[in-house]
């Protein structure tokens, strides 16, 4: 994890007049910061998330998806319920780990549907990487499943 994460988070793409990071960290947060949001929402970070956080940050891919506080939540209800969101995509669909597990789902924001992306957060990552960090053309190609809310 460690590798991949200085890999992109010294990733640039080119713009018209200048080169752009892949990856725009906004503000790391500290493991206390992290272990209060555990036990405020009765979750464990993913050991690759959680390792992501505490070196990378919140922040943005190529202003295609978003990891950020300010969607952490609990899903209530359905057959989601315990997942926990962590990012929003620019379509404004969301992503999330299982209670205890280290797969990352995607949920769609349209539909009642969703999907599990990767087995990992380390996976997810890499998967996005090889996907140019397109996650929009992602999400879009994905073969979702009904899920009740």
């Amino acid at each position: 994890m460690e590798e991949l994460t200085e890999r992109l988070l010294s990733t640039t793409r080119k713009k018209l007049f200048r080169s752009k990071p892949v990856y725009e960290p906004r503000r790391t947060p500290s493991d206390e910061e992290l272990s209060s949001v555990e036990s405020q929402h009765d979750i464990q970070f993913p050991p690759d998330l959680r390792y992501w956080l505490l070196n990378a940050g919140f922040g943005e891919f190529r202003d295609e998806i978003l990891i950020d506080p300010c969607w952490f939540n609990v899903i209530g209800e359905g057959d989601a319920k315990g997942h926990f969101i962590f990012a929003q995509d620019g379509l404004g669909n969301f992503y999330s780990f299982s209670a205890g597990g280290e797969s990352i789902f995607f949920h769609s924001r349209r539909t009642r549907e969703w999907t599990e992306v990767a087995k990992s957060f380390q996976q997810f990552l890499e998967e996005l990487e090889q996907r140019d960090f397109e996650v929009c053309d992602w999400a879009m190609a994905l073969d979702l499943q009904p899920c009740e809310r």
